[in-house]
């Protein structure tokens, strides 16, 4: 099992690599105020403004069993899909289109993150 320090590092590394120049955010999780998965994932603060999570502040929220998410920096896409059987049926397209994508599963479903570069020269396969 991971540390929390290693787990903390491995988040942040893992953010930085899907979502270059992304910060950390704390997000609202379930709650008895808060039984809706859309209300669930989103964020406490004013995300544009407020202050990245340091490390030691994700280390606590994952500790106290809050969500986490991270801001979606320029050039990176994601694709949020609380349906898995339609998530599956995005990343055939993608797939099919040459599209790499990193893919996770969600509570609900899953997400797909991109990078997008080029984006206006990109030719659609037919």
């Amino acid at each position: 099992m991971l540390s929390d320090n290693n787990f903390v590092s491995e988040t942040l590394e893992n953010v930085q690599y899907l979502l270059p120049g992304a910060k950390v955010i704390k997000l609202r999780g379930y709650s008895r105020a808060h039984k809706v998965y859309t209300i669930a994932k989103s964020p406490v603060e004013k995300w544009k403004v407020a202050a990245g999570l340091s490390g030691s502040e994700i280390a606590i929220l994952i500790r106290k069993g809050h969500w986490i998410g991270a801001s979606i920096p320029a050039g990176g896409i994601v694709i949020d899909i609380d349906d898995s059987k339609q998530g599956e049926l995005v990343k055939g397209l993608l797939d099919a289109q040459n599209f790499h994508c990193h893919c996770i599963r969600t509570l609900m479903g899953g997400s797909l993150f991109l990078r997008i570069t080029n984006m206006g020269k990109r030719k659609l396969n037919k």
